[in-house]
């Protein structure tokens, strides 16, 4: 488990307070736990790791279907370059770590729409406030 994962153990268990956080950052590569917590309705690390996560397969070769994967990311992301916008290796990437963080819905092969200003309408802890809102902050 990693240092950002450990925290959110920590934070969420008896007598955490996780209840009152409003906002919840992360940088770089703790944006995984980060983003993994929001886009999961704030499920506990131990319940990603049962439910979401899948350490087991590669991040970028996710085994047998790996054609199909790499086809999908790659209709994903010609289809932001038809739409006008700017496609750079960051698009690739951020579909292939999706894949392994986000709701079921929202990957890449089905439905990967979800965008941190589209959370409070697609996860219902926003709408009361239950969760904390995420901020994503990278280093280039």
């Amino acid at each position: 488990m990693g240092q950002a994962q450990g925290l959110m153990k920590g934070a969420n268990g008896t007598g955490g307070w996780m209840d009152a956080v409003s906002y919840m950052v992360g940088l770089s590569g703790g944006s995984w736990a980060t983003g993994t917590f929001a886009a999961n309705g704030g499920q506990k690390p131990t319940d990603l790791n049962d439910n979401v996560w899948d350490m087991d397969v590669n991040l970028i070769s996710p085994g047998a279907n790996k054609d199909q994967f790499f086809s999908d990311i790659a209709a994903q992301v010609k289809a932001k370059y038809d739409l006008g916008f700017p496609v750079q290796i960051t698009d690739i990437w951020g579909l292939a770590i999706a894949n392994h963080i986000l709701p079921r819905e929202y990957r890449v092969d089905t439905n990967p729409n979800m965008t941190i200003s589209n959370l409070p309408s697609l996860v219902g802890a926003y709408e009361n406030a239950s969760i904390p809102m995420p901020i994503i902050v990278a280093a280039g």
